[in-house]
C-alpha cells in the first residue's frame, strides 16, 4: 500500500539505512519513487552504500506490472 503522505524525515533517514521492516520499506520506496520532495531530502541524508541504493532507486524509471 502506497504511503499517501510524505513519510517524516526519522522515516525516510530509516528507509536509506534499510532499517524499516520489510513491508514499510516497500510502501517508503513506493512513495519515493514518485516524489520528488522526498528524493531531494534523501539527497541530504549522509552517504552510506545503502543510502546510495536508495538513490539510485528513486532516480531510476518505476513500471507498474
Amino acid at each position: 500500500m502506497p504511503v499517501a503522505v510524505c513519510p517524516s524525515a526519522e522515516k525516510l533517514s530509516a528507509f536509506a539505512r534499510g532499517s524499516l521492516p520489510g513491508d514499510e520499506m516497500s510502501s517508503v520506496a513506493e512513495h519515493v519513487g514518485g516524489c520528488e520532495a522526498c528524493c531531494r531530502s534523501l539527497k541530504l541524508i549522509p552517504d552510506d552504500s545503502l543510502a546510495g541504493l536508495a538513490r539510485a532507486a528513486a532516480a531510476s524509471p518505476h513500471t507498474v506490472g
